[in-house]
């Protein structure tokens, strides 16, 4: 049977738009995750800008919030220590981070301002190094808040469980679904990869569970630049209606 010659015409425009958005995709100049820098994020639920600094080795030196709040960040081989800052300049608290043999933050102390321990955190890793459970505990070493994360294959943060203090009881659980790409805005590329390899692609949408809460939906966009970094990230509700956008601006 003979090939109706409208059909084969569909099939050939089919064939010439794939290989025009090959060409497309070709032309597209990304950036490097390893290089690029975070500079500033205004958020637009709260007006405020978060601006970026890095040291010689590009690791996160500080935040300098635009309410006059700041947090800094300094290095040993085996540590990071991130002090918070007040609007007036009084510290808040100090978050004293210990590394493993591969620069993860395995456990952390935190204090106030005077130096009482408030409270101590664990953290563990798969082999890609992805987050996989965050423990959080009373200084008298009582569990407050237990996180568990599920990987899907070595690069997305499929979905993620919060539970109460007896570590079994999940109040609110997150999925996540995503669109292609790299994201701008990882660990890496702000300065903070002791905490692990962050999701790799943009998320598109969250959906969340929750018996006491109840459940909730927020979809995003983007609008990338030149070199597919995100310059805005725009915020819906479960009904399509925009929330909030985020600006981010990059070195």
């Amino acid at each position: 049977m003979k090939t109706p010659m409208y059909l084969a015409l569909f099939v050939g425009l089919l064939l010439i738009a794939s290989c025009s958005k090959k060409e497309e995709d070709k032309k597209l100049t990304y950036f490097d995750p390893s290089t690029t820098k975070l500079k500033s994020v205004t958020y637009g639920g709260n007006n405020q800008t978060h601006n970026y600094t890095y040291n010689a080795s590009g690791l996160l030196e500080s935040i300098l919030v635009s309410d006059g709040s700041k947090t800094t960040y300094s290095y040993d081989s085996v540590s990071v220590t991130e002090t918070s800052y007040t609007t007036g300049g009084n510290i808040a608290t100090i978050n004293y981070i210990e590394l493993n043999d591969s620069g993860l933050a395995v456990n952390a102390t935190v204090t106030d301002g005077g130096g009482t321990v408030t409270a101590h955190k664990f953290y563990t890793y798969d082999a890609g190094k992805h987050i996989t459970t965050e423990e959080n505990y009373t200084p008298a070493n009582a569990l407050t808040q237990r996180l568990e994360y599920a990987w899907y294959g070595s690069s997305n943060l499929l979905n993620f469980t919060i539970f109460d203090s007896t570590g079994t009881n999940g109040v609110f659980t997150f999925y996540q679904t995503f669109f292609d790409g790299p994201t701008s805005i990882s660990n890496t590329c702000t300065g903070r990869a002791f905490m692990g390899i962050s999701t790799y692609a943009l998320i598109r949408k969250s959906v969340r569970y929750s018996a006491l809460y109840g459940d909730n939906v927020e979809t995003y966009d983007y609008v990338l630049d030149g070199l597919q970094r995100v310059s805005q990230k725009k915020t819906f509700d479960r009904n399509g209606v925009l929330k909030y956008t985020d600006t981010y601006t990059y070195y």
